[in-house]
């Protein structure tokens, strides 16, 4: 009796006795025969085996398509933010006052040393 491939995995030929893990940079539905429309794109990535894109976390962003791990994730670039999940590239600058550090997720961050002094530039 014939039985559907599980989420993650693919079986794209007629008479084929074992379905195979969808590969990394895709992600595969149950009962998927074509992985190919299915790529991750950019703002995610994508092991060997998912059924669902994998968001990169608040603080990175991933601006491209077919990332198949989570180091496709980079950190947020210094004196920028990226707030939420899933970006493809940075939400925007840090407000004025503030210092972002790789990996900001916030314009104001609290998590950086200080605010900057009447004295001194983020420059």
């Amino acid at each position: 009796q014939p039985t559907v491939c599980l989420a993650g995995t693919f079986a794209s030929l007629a008479g084929q006795s074992a379905c195979h893990p969808c590969p990394a940079g895709y992600y595969c539905a149950e009962g998927t025969v074509s992985f190919s429309a299915s790529f991750c794109r950019a703002g995610s990535y994508c092991p060997e085996g998912v059924a669902l894109e994998q968001p990169c976390p608040a603080g990175t962003f991933n601006p491209f398509d077919l990332a198949g791990d989570a180091a496709s994730c980079l950190d947020c670039t210094p004196g920028q933010y990226c707030a939420g999940a899933g970006l493809s590239a940075p939400s925007g600058w840090c407000d004025a006052g503030y210092y972002c550090g790789s990996g900001s997720a916030s314009a104001t961050p609290t998590d950086q040393p200080l605010l900057c002094s009447n004295n001194s530039s983020s420059s």
